[in-house]
């Protein structure tokens, strides 16, 4: 029979394995109109979102025994090993997935084996009735195992982290002409989780508090249902998929790094006709790789010249929407700032507003 204090953790870790499920199912189940075609561009993660957030199921030999030192120790593990793991994990996939590369990191498997492991192990022991006694050398030896895949957990979430923080910061410049086709301020916001759960965890495992493990439970269902509204809704830009690249990764560097005075001639030229010419700055979701299709050169050189003698990809295309919008506007003097706006290739009216006060700002400068 529970005590009034064990009932109190007991229910506590259920109203947290509940919201995790409660994810998983609509994760898994749930798209909106008319993204559900496409799921696996707009939604990039959604499976491995559904597994990870059943995993919650694991803790349930806690809600049972939460008197248990096994079950207990299963919980910790999981809080401190397996959710930066997941934290990483979801973060790369979907982010990676925006930068349109296939590649998994290398680092999510090789760590996740172990993870999988370790928690598959501690799960198994904490549903058998009566766990063995183990030898101070056992339990130091399982301490320091722990530990490291505690540490590379961490380690693995933060350098994940600093990869899409990469990202972010060359985004605008190097690949795209619209800042909604990279969801910065999903980023953003993502980045805040791993270390929200650190905040939160590591106290209350470093003083080994049931209680208030309780109540972080209670704060992560919380989260995970504000989580849940905030992913329901897809955060990348709705466009026709069939123009979207593919690559693998980027083109490595051309060995001399600066290509000779001829290609930057001959590349810019291509890209002057390309894209002022045929006005391929139009397509709100113009982007570099376009470019590069195109013209024929590496996509190395391509940037080169976009950063070197155009002032950046970005900055590029979006003067010449700006000029566009202006002359749009003479031309057609009955047309809201809405349709300018679209007609010159920015996605909204308030994008076009930010992109002109950056530019200005970046002339005064």
């Amino acid at each position: 029979m529970l005590t009034a204090n064990e009932h109190f953790l007991s229910l506590a870790q259920f109203t947290y394995i509940l919201s995790g499920l409660f994810f998983a199912v609509l994760r898994g189940f749930h798209f909106c109109r008319p993204y559900d075609k496409h799921k696996d561009y707009y939604y990039p993660s959604w499976r491995e979102s559904t597994l990870f957030f059943t995993a919650t199921l694991l803790l349930m030999p806690y809600v049972f025994r939460p008197s248990s030192p096994a079950a207990w120790l299963l919980t910790k593990v999981y809080f401190i090993v397996y959710v930066p793991y997941v934290c990483g994990v979801l973060i790369y996939k979907y982010f990676s997935s925006v930068k349109q590369r296939n590649r998994w990191s290398r680092e999510s498997i090789i760590l996740g084996i172990p993870i999988a492991l370790t928690i598959l192990a501690l799960f198994v022991t904490a549903i058998i009735p009566h766990t063995p006694q183990l030898s101070p050398t056992t339990r130091q030896i399982i301490f320091y195992i722990l530990l490291a895949e505690s540490i590379a957990s961490l380690l693995f979430a933060l350098s994940t982290m600093q990869r899409v923080r990469k990202w972010m910061s060359h985004v605008i410049d190097d690949n795209y002409s619209n800042e909604e086709d990279f969801p910065v301020k999903f980023a953003n916001r993502m980045l805040f989780v791993p270390p929200f759960h650190l905040l939160l965890i590591w106290p209350v495992v470093v003083c080994d508090s049931q209680v208030g493990m309780a109540i972080v439970h209670l704060l992560l269902a919380m989260f995970n249902v504000t989580l849940l509204v905030m992913v329901l809704h897809p955060q990348r830009s709705l466009r026709d998929i069939s123009t979207v690249p593919v690559l693998d990764d980027d083109e490595p560097p051309a060995a001399s790094g600066t290509p000779s005075q001829q290609t930057i001639k001959a590349i810019e030229r291509t890209i002057r006709s390309t894209v002022e010419t045929e006005q391929l700055f139009i397509n709100p979701h113009f982007s570099m790789q376009d470019v590069v299709e195109r013209s024929g050169f590496g996509r190395t050189y391509v940037s080169w010249v976009f950063k070197n003698r155009l002032g950046g990809f970005f900055n590029y295309v979006n003067r010449l929407r700006i000029d566009y919008a202006e002359r749009y506007r003479k031309q057609h003097p009955m047309a809201t700032l809405d349709e300018v706006a679209t007609a010159s290739g920015f996605t909204t009216r308030q994008s076009y507003y930010r992109v002109r006060q950056r530019l200005k700002t970046k002339q005064t400068s």
